[in-house]
Parts: C-alpha cells; sequence; structure tokens
C-alpha cells in the first residue's frame, strides 16, 4: 500500500526522472550524429581514393601504350 507520504515522493521525483531520461536520450542522438558523420566523412575519403587509384591506373596504361615496342 502506498501512503501519501511515499507518492509526494514519488510524484516530486517525476520531473528528476523525466529530466534523466531526455538527457540520456540527448546524450545518444548525439553520438549517433557523431557517429553518421565519421561514417560519411570516411565514405567520401574511400570514394577520393578510388579516384586516385583509377586516375593512376589510367595514367600507367597510357604510359604503357605510348612505350615502342621492342
Amino acid at each position: 500500500m502506498i501512503t501519501f507520504a511515499t507518492w509526494l515522493t514519488l510524484h516530486q521525483s517525476v520531473p528528476y526522472v523525466v529530466s534523466a531520461y531526455l538527457v540520456f536520450l540527448a546524450v545518444i542522438v548525439i553520438y549517433v550524429a557523431i557517429m553518421a558523420r565519421r561514417v560519411s566523412r570516411g565514405q567520401q575519403d574511400l570514394a577520393e581514393l578510388r579516384r586516385q587509384l583509377e586516375a593512376r591506373e589510367a595514367t600507367a596504361v597510357a604510359e604503357r601504350e605510348s612505350e615502342p615496342v621492342a
């Protein structure tokens, strides 16, 4: 059985519990946003490296084709 004093204590703690959950949710959202930015940046870097590799390979093929055959 919940007494009036216990109910009052529980009732007074509700704002603190809600605040704690909101802070926890905010931390999770910020963490996910940071991780998404890191993944996006990593994908951009990987795409740039692939473009550089393709350009290097195209240059190497062009140099081989321009060399005289012995």
